[in-house]
């Protein structure tokens, strides 16, 4: 409860040396994705960042995904040798599908 009134009364706060509100591009940088792709494809109308967050809503309802992405979400350090979601992972998806509502 108190971290949650923080976050209202202060904006943005740091915990653990993971902040709270963050948008994905501040969770991963471009360089990073860019870095982990390497040259892999999956189309050519499909962003990199959306290829990850279908990963990783997959892994989180329990879907299997194909070995490159997985190989780059772990890259990522968004998902555990178990293909689980880790803090990263869930914070990532969180701000990819939220379109700024936060109920």
């Amino acid at each position: 409860m108190l971290i949650l009134n923080c976050v209202y009364l202060c904006g943005t706060i740091k915990t653990n040396k993971i902040k709270i509100k963050m948008t994905i591009q501040e969770i991963i940088t471009d360089e990073q994705i860019n870095t982990a792709w390497g040259n892999a494809s999956f189309g050519k109308d499909v962003s990199k960042r959306d290829v990850v967050a279908n990963a990783l809503l997959k892994y989180a309802s329990e879907y299997g995904t194909g070995y490159t992405i997985e190989q780059i979400c772990r890259e990522l350090g968004l998902i555990t040798k178990q293909c689980k979601l880790n803090t990263l992972g869930k914070q990532y998806l969180y701000e990819a599908y939220r379109n700024g509502l936060s109920v």
